[in-house]
């Protein structure tokens, strides 16, 4: 959220309470502006002459020696450079005037006026804008994005992946000598049953 120091003008025009109408009337014209800050000999403010105070002075031709003093308006309604521009906002809308002085401990820093707020809230707008138009070209995040990324990340391992079937020890698949039976001892019963039959 920006604030009062960041919407302000810092070099401001000002005039002095002795300074003349004419002199003031030549700073507007040649910077062409509205209204000018009046300080005082220790240059603080003390008020705000503007084209309407000097429009009716114009017109009678009394302004060569008239001083500023005499026709500015003493209540000067300011803000502080801390304050939001929310309160800038609610300033201008309450005090019905076209700019406010910055003050910083009651000197004069700056200036902000209507265009400078409302420039400031334009050039707000136009940033989210963009930044939202951003978000939404951006390419939607698929759900099996984190998957494949971590299996591709880990390479196979087929001996790992599928381990060989278990193999039954030697002894389980060949007899012993003790268990397959005696030749010899076959044959010898084979003739005694033949000699018998005979």
């Amino acid at each position: 959220m920006f604030k009062a120091k960041d919407l302000m003008t810092t070099q401001v025009v000002t005039v002095n309470v002795d300074d003349t109408i004419d002199h003031a009337i030549t700073l507007m014209v040649r910077h062409r502006i509205s209204g000018l800050p009046v300080l005082d000999r220790e240059g603080r403010p003390v008020g705000i002459i503007s084209e309407f105070d000097l429009l009716e002075l114009i017109c009678e031709g009394r302004t060569e020696h008239d001083k500023v003093s005499h026709y500015m308006s003493p209540e000067l309604f300011g803000v502080a450079e801390e304050d939001s521009w929310v309160a800038v906002v609610d300033a201008f809308r309450s005090k019905r005037v076209r700019r406010l002085p910055v003050l910083r401990d009651g000197k004069l820093i700056g200036i902000v006026t209507r265009h400078d707020l409302m420039h400031a809230i334009r050039d707000a707008r136009q940033r989210v804008r963009q930044q939202l138009a951003q978000q939404a070209c951006k390419p939607p995040r698929q759900a099996g994005a984190e998957t494949a990324t971590a299996a591709r990340a880990e390479p196979a391992n087929p001996a790992r992946d599928n381990p060989p079937e278990p193999v039954a020890p030697a002894m389980d698949r060949v007899e012993t000598i003790n268990e397959q039976p005696d030749r010899r001892t076959t044959m010898a019963a084979s003739f005694s049953a033949a000699e018998d039959k005979a």
